[in-house]
């Protein structure tokens, strides 16, 4: 029976009904928001150019932070998917840690990181300042997403068959070339799948930039921060805008990350 005309078992109908459940949940959950916020202040606060400096503050400074992390993430998870790592289970735990523990903790760490020896006299040779600068936010954002490049490139070379690889091994190729002439290219559509993932954590960082760097205007204030400072300061119109910007650009980034991850199957 072709799977088209198949009819579906309990358990598959049930778990349809659920999946749309969520995505009705989620609808409404969105829906609402907006309905609360109304359009008269919506076009009020989207017509302050605060609103789209934030906006801008928050994607340029994701995308520099998905390039730092992505250019450690694409060869640090080639290692992780393909050579053989010591103490890989200890090595594996130690990578996804950011992952795991709250974004602020990030931040906590960062604080002890630049205030002790070695990276606090070099700091302080070079002239960089961390706290209230942009800098300090893009530090704040990589230091949460290189986990994740790290785990969600693995995943993309892991998508791979070894033995496409070794095929063109096989064939004459060196191993750079076959790395980067074959199985770079197979994941092209994964890797890219996950630096839209990337840029999206970056763009949704803001605890450990509340406790490393601090709140300034036009520095720091990035989207998912200038919520919570907004937030402290009443301006519920400003808040809800704001969240409502931050899921657009989260969406936007989700689907393309899911169109890039359906073409990206090697067989």
């Amino acid at each position: 029976m072709p799977p088209s005309s198949r009819r579906p078992t309990p358990f598959e109908g049930a778990s349809a009904a659920l999946l749309a459940g969520v995505a009705a949940f989620y609808v409404v959950f969105l829906g609402s928001t907006a309905i609360y916020l109304g359009w008269a202040d919506a076009a009020h606060h989207l017509a302050r150019p605060v609103l789209w400096e934030r906006l801008g503050l928050t994607l340029s400074t994701a995308m520099v932070s998905t390039g730092v992390a992505m250019s450690l993430g694409i060869p640090g998870g080639y290692a992780l998917a393909r050579l053989p790592l010591p103490i890989p289970h200890a090595l594996a735990t130690l990578i996804e840690l950011p992952m795991m523990v709250p974004p602020a903790t990030v931040g906590v760490f960062l604080i002890g990181a630049v205030a002790t020896p070695p990276v606090a006299p070099l700091l302080e040779i070079a002239g960089i300042r961390l706290g209230h600068s942009t800098a300090g936010v893009i530090l704040c954002q990589v230091a949460v997403t290189t986990s994740f490049a790290l785990c969600l490139c693995a995943a993309a070379f892991a998508s791979v068959p070894v033995r496409v690889e070794t095929v063109a091994r096989t064939l004459g190729a060196t191993w750079p070339r076959a790395a980067l002439g074959v199985t770079l290219p197979a994941a092209r559509n994964a890797l890219l799948g996950a630096t839209l993932t990337v840029f999206a954590r970056a763009a949704a960082e803001w605890e450990a930039i509340m406790l490393f760097v601090g709140a300034s205007r036009g520095a720091t204030d990035v989207l998912p921060f200038a919520v919570f400072l907004d937030w402290n300061e009443g301006m519920m119109g400003g808040v809800v805008t704001m969240s409502l910007m931050s899921v657009a650009v989260a969406t936007l980034a989700a689907l393309g990350a899911s169109l890039a991850r359906r073409s990206s199957r090697v067989r």
